[in-house]
């Protein structure tokens, strides 16, 4: 891993606002998501999942865009969409109904 991945990562855990980052935001929340999409474009779900799981412990706010119910970014995002039918990124994107469940508890 270069030094360059090296102080990514610990910005990250820091939580700290990045900079002059094109297409990228200073939240470092935001950052994740844009490598979670990353994965996601790639097919990797597990890796997806696990940088959108990582952006919502650090307090991203917009987990509606992930399920596709945002009023501010209407639609699914295209690059979850190999994976977008799975239980585990439903789950992560809040959006996953229980089938166990009677229609009195759901």
């Amino acid at each position: 891993m270069g030094k360059g991945n090296k102080r990514l990562r610990k910005t990250i855990e820091l939580g700290t606002a990045l900079h002059n980052i094109p297409t990228g935001s200073a939240p470092s929340n935001d950052i994740m998501i844009k490598v979670a999409e990353a994965h996601g474009r790639l097919g990797n779900e597990k890796n997806a999942i696990a940088w959108i799981n990582k952006s919502l412990s650090a307090r991203w706010d917009d987990r509606p865009t992930l399920a596709g119910t945002s009023l501010f970014n209407p639609g699914k995002n295209p690059n979850f969409a190999s994976f977008e039918t799975s239980e585990v990124f439903q789950k992560a994107a809040g959006n996953y109904l229980y089938k166990t469940l009677s229609r009195d508890d759901a």
